[in-house]
């Protein structure tokens, strides 16, 4: 079943996937969104080699566990979950680029996250108090991000209003600084920052420019 490359689920009553999925060898794309009745994940998904986008969100009796062994994934959607914590295993994803935790109302922090993270939403995520440090285990660029001259990064965190004060600064600084670090290389990095602080709403457009030659970073 190589040429298989994409299953939709969405909305249908299923309770567990089959553990023969690993034979769908060329599976690019598993959709489950509002599979309401799922509980659990086969440990044999970790064998689709190929598999580069999870649609889990609104899933919210499915327990989360043995995502860090799927290597080749570079979106995962986990909306609307009750889920408290994230499994710290999701800063092992060195190939992903996209994550979705949009009103994810139970989590209250979010642990390491991938250097090669380009897009993180955790708007309506209205308990998450802190944000996490940029993966120190990827501070040295693989192979991914080694050839990019120029990488669009967008983080929203829209209507998390317990955001500590200060919170979203450090985490901008921390990444900065990782990709300084990591990818001496790149010329332009652009961050589209969106929050609400309290009340009102903050959209803050920042271009970064990274310079090979001594230690300065330009805002």
């Amino acid at each position: 079943m190589e040429l298989l490359q994409e299953i939709d689920l969405f909305l249908s009553g299923i309770k567990e996937l089959p553990s023969s999925i690993e034979h769908i060898e060329g599976l690019k794309c598993l959709r489950l969104n509002s599979c309401t009745k799922l509980g659990f994940l086969p440990e044999s998904l970790c064998n689709l080699k190929k598999l580069q986008k999870l649609c889990l969100s609104q899933c919210r009796c499915l327990i989360l566990s043995g995502l860090s062994s799927l290597s080749s994934l570079k979106c995962l959607e986990l909306s609307g979950h009750n889920f408290e914590s994230l499994p710290t295993g999701i800063s092992q994803l060195q190939r992903l680029k996209c994550l979705h935790l949009i009103n994810c109302n139970m989590i209250r922090s979010l642990p390491e996250l991938p250097f090669c993270l380009n897009y993180l939403n955790t708007s309506d995520c209205k308990r998450l108090q802190s944000l996490p440090k940029i993966s120190s285990c990827l501070e040295t660029p693989s192979n991914q991000t080694r050839g990019n001259s120029y990488l669009p990064v967008m983080f929203k965190f829209v209507n998390c209003v317990k955001l500590h004060k200060g919170t979203e600064r450090n985490f901008f600084a921390n990444f900065q600084r990782r990709v300084h670090n990591a990818l001496p290389g790149i010329l332009h990095r652009k961050v589209d920052r969106k929050l609400i602080d309290g009340v009102e709403s903050a959209f803050v457009y920042v271009e970064v420019g990274f310079h090979t030659a001594g230690s300065g970073l330009n805002l």
